[in-house]
């Protein structure tokens, strides 16, 4: 009698087991999805994860590869993130209920976050002035004559965000980009005049494949009288190139005089250069002459040091080389600056120096 009850009792108690489980009072273990989420990115601060109002665990780093075990179901399968200290819910996102090892991109600037990072590589030269760059309204840096910057820029998927430049305390811009995601890694390569940004340039081969073509602008330093020395070559100068050997100061004038007329106004001036004797060995170099002479375009300043009264040529001994690349066309920027020779009688000498943009608009 004993056993029959407690048959019976084991009868009701599965068939109670039965009728619970079709109601949903006791849940299955297939409603409950196990997965691993890496959390990739940057913060700078603590940041609070939370799943269910809850808070599971926390995150800060550089560099983040953190793991975190997530107990997920159908109608819950959010996570969200918060700053410590802080009940204002920056972001929320969604993972997915399998499979089991999955990824979320995480960047916080401190304000924001954001799901990926794109590199914007900046190479540009302002000839005149300093520059502003503006993302979303605010200055991020600024660059003068020769700028080289990598950017990092947050942005989230199907957003945009706008990069500016404008002259730093003016208020026209003169470039706008609209960045989105895509590729990791995005360029820009510019020419700044004083005036426009320019962020094509063409280049024309030389008319003889056998010669080397410069594309190039002049703009002296020495415009004041109370320079060591002052230029006083008028609106328009004389380049005439030299062959130099490199690394020494032997120097002699291309035969025939290879001579261009150069105004003062930002003007870029093409030229052509033959091929030099020995390429590996020599270089090209420049003096600058009044127009139509054999004159230096510079005098003794007021600022020049009493114990240097002269000034003299320099005849491509003197300033930076530039070496020959057949059948191309290189755009230059070129100043000038002063030497004083060593050895008495002390002078003042003259000389070029080269800024190669090749590297912006190539």
């Amino acid at each position: 009698m004993k056993y029959i009850k407690f048959k019976f009792a084991i009868l009701l108690f599965s068939l109670f087991v039965l009728i619970s489980c079709e109601k949903g009072h006791l849940p299955s273990e297939s409603k409950f999805n196990l997965v691993e989420l890496t959390l990739q990115g940057s913060t700078s601060k603590v940041l609070e994860i939370l799943y269910m109002d809850k808070v599971i665990d926390t995150t800060i780093g550089v560099n983040l590869s953190q793991k975190i075990l997530l107990n997920l179901t159908q109608e819950n399968n959010k996570i969200s993130f918060r700053e410590k200290g802080s009940s204002k819910i920056l972001k929320t996102i969604s993972v997915d209920l399998s499979p089991f090892i999955q990824s979320a991109s995480i960047i916080y600037d401190g304000k924001n976050i954001y799901d990926q990072v794109i590199k914007y590589i900046i190479k540009g030269y302002a000839m005149e002035g300093e520059l502003e760059f503006i993302l979303d309204g605010e200055t991020i840096f600024k660059g003068m004559e020769k700028i080289e910057s990598t950017i990092p820029i947050a942005l989230n998927k199907n957003q945009s965000r706008k990069l500016e430049i404008k002259k730093t305390g003016g208020s026209e811009i003169l470039f706008t980009k609209e960045i989105t995601t895509g590729e990791t890694d995005q360029f820009l390569k510019f020419l700044f005049d004083g005036s426009a940004l320019i962020d094509k340039i063409q280049l024309d081969p030389p008319k003889n494949p056998k010669n080397m073509g410069i594309s190039f602008q002049f703009k002296t330093i020495f415009a004041d009288y109370q320079n060591r020395i002052q230029f006083v070559g008028g609106n328009e100068v004389d380049f005439v190139v030299y062959s130099r050997r490199i690394g020494s100061e032997e120097a002699e004038k291309l035969v025939p005089e290879v001579r261009i007329s150069v105004p003062m106004n930002n003007q870029f001036k093409y030229m052509e250069l033959p091929p030099l004797k020995n390429p590996e060995e020599y270089e090209y170099t420049f003096d600058i002459y009044k127009k139509g002479t054999s004159e230096i375009a510079y005098i003794r300043g007021g600022g020049a040091h009493a114990l240097i009264p002269t000034i003299d040529k320099n005849g491509g001994t003197k300033g930076d080389g530039l070496r020959f690349k057949e059948g191309t066309t290189i755009p230059l920027i070129l100043t000038d600056e002063a030497s004083v020779s060593l050895y008495p009688p002390r002078t003042y000498i003259p000389k070029v120096l080269i800024t190669n943009l090749s590297a912006y608009f190539n």
